[in-house]
């Protein structure tokens, strides 16, 4: 039998404005996203509904649903607002192939260390790094800010030389930074990205409430020779950060000739 959380139903939308209400909100949280209200403030509920062509209650209800989510704010008197700002990178710039001086989220992104210790390699980092089990590593462990709003964090494993290149060097504003500021070099990135529920501690890190799903990737960095040196294990908020991707398919059909 599968467990109570997988056969649970929930009820759909059953009446039109609610199917409204359900894309203006996605229609309003992108404008958000991609900075359609430079100072912040949105507009009237009036002025939504003749630019939207929606009714009043469906203005309110994606409103309300914004709300709920913490991305807007409303106070009578001064109208609605927005409150949380996302972090947007190309997916390059995820896997850190990019140059760090091309990131586009340096400026407003920062970092606070919480760990880094030299500790025996766990069983399953060494076999994806192809370690001898039990050798020493060094682990690197930190939350990542954007504008003042933890959105991320990471735990890396980094054997040696590359640890003792790292050595006590501070983390700067991106782990990529810090590689570079230490000679060390990204020549092939992968990444596994998942989903998850954040369990209390966490949450606690990420200011979030506990069960709220996050984003979990998994990282194997290699060097320009190949030499496998980093594995991270990193959970995400995902109403924080947007990666971006664009592919074109003559890219695909160039490389089948």
């Amino acid at each position: 039998m599968q467990p109570e959380r997988f056969r649970r139903v929930h009820r759909r939308p059953q009446g039109q404005r609610e199917h409204a209400s359900r894309r203006l909100r996605d229609v309003l949280r992108s404008n958000i996203y991609w900075g359609a209200y430079p100072r912040g403030f949105l507009p009237s509920d009036s002025e939504l509904m003749v630019a939207y062509g929606a009714s009043r209650a469906s203005v309110r209800e994606a409103l309300n649903m914004l709300r709920h989510e913490g991305v807007i704010d409303r106070q009578q008197g001064t109208g609605t607002f927005v409150i949380s700002h996302t972090a947007s990178m190309q997916i390059r710039e995820a896997h850190g192939v990019s140059r760090p001086d091309q990131e586009s989220i340096l400026e407003h992104h920062h970092t606070s260390e919480i760990d880094r210790s030299r500790v025996p390699i766990p069983d399953i980092v060494a076999k994806r790094l192809e370690a001898e089990p039990g050798e020493i590593c060094l682990r690197l462990e930190y939350v990542s800010l954007h504008d003042g709003d933890v959105v991320g964090l990471a735990t890396n494993y980094v054997l040696d030389p590359e640890a003792t290149a790292i050595g006590n060097l501070p983390l700067g504003p991106s782990w990529y930074e810090l590689l570079g500021r230490s000679g060390l070099t990204i020549g092939e990135s992968e990444l596994i990205i998942g989903c998850a529920d954040a369990d209390e501690h966490t949450a606690s890190l990420l200011t979030v409430e506990t069960g709220s799903a996050i984003f979990t990737i998994e990282q194997i960095i290699r060097d320009s020779r190949g030499r496998l040196y980093n594995f991270a294990y990193i959970v995400s908020r995902g109403d924080r950060n947007h990666i971006v991707s664009l592919a074109r398919q003559e890219q695909y059909d160039d490389a089948s000739r």
